[in-house]
């Protein structure tokens, strides 16, 4: 039974909250690693080619970081968002397809 509700639990947790635990839990090694990039950086601007990679590489430790410190509550709301997108966007899709306007008037709010 605890198995059962351990896979329920793993299957209904989505990628992207599964995502910013795993950055959480990162969240020291990426900021000594931002760390080092940092004191790495006035070696890099003596060829253009390795500035230019260097900061790309900044940038995405950056993000990141600021990924591993979001909140998870939030990031569940974020990620529930994202979810009833997907169904707005399916609905429209139906309502393309059929040629009705009824599940756009169903969906958006009218005065």
């Amino acid at each position: 039974m605890q198995l059962e509700e351990l896979d329920k639990d793993t299957v209904q947790e989505s990628a992207f909250l599964r995502g910013v635990k795993y950055l959480h839990s990162l969240q020291v090694p990426l900021e000594r690693f931002k760390l080092a990039l940092d004191l790495a950086s006035p070696l890099t601007s003596i060829e253009p080619t390795t500035s230019a990679v260097f900061g790309v590489v900044r940038g995405v430790t950056a993000i990141a970081i600021s990924f591993s410190t979001a909140d998870l509550d939030f990031a569940k709301k974020i990620g529930e968002m994202l979810e009833q997108l997907s169904y707005i966007d399916d609905c429209d899709t139906l309502g393309q397809r059929t040629k009705k306007g009824d599940i756009y008037n169903v969906m958006t709010p009218h005065p």
